[in-house]
């Protein structure tokens, strides 16, 4: 009896982790080609303030910034941030200036620490110095075509949307840990993003970029509400949706670079990214275990140990996969097709990294060292870290 109670358990979760890896692929399949018919010219150009706060030279950095220099937008300004007048990234900004002399931009350096958060201090220093009511962030590490702002405010302008995030694409590998990254970002994060929407009923903000209003941000307190969290994106995000408003997801690629990766910057960046999820919502953490099919099927044929357990773990893992692979294709990835060969490597180590959060509360930022509590909020880490 508890043989057979454990075999449908496992049989339950391993179809199921197998169709939602195929829904999810359908569902972003439906959202990009919808999107794709559906694009019009915005009623309206309202000016935008662009903040991009920095820290350090990120790959291809010069080549992200220029392309927001090139935006095809009657009227936008660019707010650069940084914390100190000896990082690298202000000669790159220096350089565009100069290079784009008609584009309005400023560059702020303000090594005022008045949150935990590191990205949310450098946006409190900047948002003073905007002029616009719309305001973008935008992160310094994502490349964007010419119609960008065009198409974020062709979702904006919709009825009672408050916020409109976009949909990243790693692009650019050099290196197998850049391309296990681009590899993610581009099968399981693309999905699920839209997945999650339309089958939960959850919104995903991804805070590389966000546009709102500069009055949205004040009914919700401002930047420094969210200076004491790690996840201040997707806590902005559920705010607006709590006012009242609905929150758009673009299927406008906004390209992720991330040419020299380690593997040191890969599994700090996931086990910071699991230990967010975990203490943001441990329920919907805990059933993201029915999204490794790899795991799952695995389990399944070890504990059958006959041929239909191999037989499922053929059909499943064979779906997922196929799955992965025409995510690729309508991302319009540039990995090569023998890429694919590591995705199962790639599954393995993402499973490994599910575990840590529940072992460690611990987390390496931008060079510093916290310990995140419920709701992903941050306190200092002593210099030991759990």
């Amino acid at each position: 009896m508890i043989n057979s109670i454990i075999e449908i358990i496992l049989l339950s979760a391993v179809i199921f982790s197998g169709a939602y890896a195929v829904v999810s692929t359908l569902i972003l399949a439906y959202e990009l080609y919808f999107n794709s018919r559906r694009k019009r010219q915005p009623r309206e150009l309202p000016a935008i303030s662009i903040l991009k706060p920095l820290k350090g030279l990120d790959d291809q950095l010069e080549e992200n910034l220029r392309s927001f220099f090139k935006l095809d937008y009657p009227n936008y300004e660019i707010i650069f941030g940084v914390a100190d007048s000896d990082d690298p990234a202000v000669s790159v900004v220096r350089r565009l200036q100069a290079e784009f002399p008609r584009i309005n931009s400023t560059l702020i350096i303000d090594g005022r620490c008045r949150s935990l958060n590191p990205k949310i201090n450098n946006l409190r220093n900047m948002v003073p110095s905007a002029r616009y009511d719309y305001l973008l962030i935008s992160d310094s590490n994502i490349l964007v075509g010419g119609d960008y702002l065009i198409d974020l405010m062709r979702h904006m302008e919709r009825t009672n949307v408050g916020l409109v995030t976009s949909t990243i694409r790693g692009i650019s590998a050099a290196t197998t840990a850049g391309v296990m990254e681009n590899l993610h970002l581009n099968t399981f994060v693309a999905s699920s993003v839209f997945a999650v929407r339309r089958l939960f009923k959850v919104p995903v903000v991804i805070g590389k970029s966000m546009l709102f209003t500069r009055t949205t941000l004040n009914r919700l307190g401002g930047f420094e509400s969210f200076g004491d969290f790690l996840a201040e994106d997707q806590l902005i995000g559920l705010a607006v949706r709590e006012m009242g408003y609905n929150i758009r997801t673009s299927t406008y690629f906004v390209d992720n670079v991330n040419e020299s990766w380690n593997w040191e910057k890969f599994l700090n960046r996931h086990v910071r990214w699991a230990k967010m999820r975990r203490n943001l919502d441990l329920p919907n953490y805990l059933s993201e275990i029915l999204g490794h099919p790899l795991a799952l099927t695995l389990a399944y044929a070890a504990y059958r140990n006959d041929s239909s357990g191999v037989f499922v773990l053929s059909v499943v893992l064979a779906a997922k996969y196929l799955s992965d692979i025409v995510a690729l294709y309508l991302m319009r990835s540039d990995l090569r097709i023998w890429h694919c060969l590591l995705l199962p490597i790639k599954d393995a180590i993402i499973f490994g990294v599910w575990f840590v959060p529940f072992f460690s509360r611990s987390i390496s930022w931008r060079g510093n060292l916290y310990r995140i509590e419920k709701n992903t909020q941050l306190s200092r880490q002593p210099a030991i870290a759990d």
